[in-house]
C-alpha cells in the first residue's frame, strides 16, 4: 500500500503520517472501526 490518501465516511488518513512497516508496498484492507481506520496487509 502506498495510498496518498485513504477516507471513509468523512474518516481520512494522508501519507503525512507513514504507515506502518507490515502493510507498506503490500496489499492491505482498511475499514472503519468506530472513528479510526484500521489498515491491514493481505496476506
Amino acid at each position: 500500500m502506498e495510498a496518498q490518501l485513504v477516507a471513509i465516511a468523512g474518516i481520512y488518513r494522508t501519507n503525512k503520517v507513514p504507515l506502518p512497516d507490515p502493510v507498506l508496498g503490500k496489499s492491505a484492507q482498511v475499514r472503519l472501526d468506530g472513528k479510526k481506520l484500521v489498515i491491514d496487509a493481505i496476506p
